[in-house]
């Protein structure tokens, strides 16, 4: 069971089932968003670490085999978050630009999860 604290922010993969995650996501005072993007814009924003957490530069990788997997993944895990209603489409935007639009769009700093 996961457990969230005040102002928590949950970040789930879209490559894992969301089943010990939908309980708390699905509380009254859980604001639960999907972000969504192409599958070329998530695989340009794929960062490898090894088994400690280091990140891997010059990595040699197949951008199709890549972007092919994702689609897979993305198809394969959708059902397991239909059921979250807020979607935004980040569409390539860099992530502070991204959460800028999502604050405004969701007037998320008028709402009771900015405290």
């Amino acid at each position: 069971m996961v457990k969230c604290s005040e102002n928590s922010i949950i970040a789930v993969s879209p490559i894992y089932y969301t089943a010990k995650y939908k309980k708390p996501l699905k509380e009254h005072d859980v604001f639960s968003i999907l972000l969504q993007d192409s599958p070329e814009n998530i695989a340009k924003r794929v960062i490898y670490t090894d088994e400690n957490d280091n990140l891997i530069e010059n990595l040699d990788i197949d951008i199709n085999r890549e972007i092919s997997d994702i689609k897979y993944f993305i198809s394969r895990y959708k059902k397991a978050f239909s059921w979250i209603e807020n979607r935004f489409d980040l569409c390539g935007k860099p992530v502070t630009q991204a959460a800028d639009e999502i604050i405004a769009s969701y007037s998320l700093l008028d709402s009771h999860l900015s405290h």
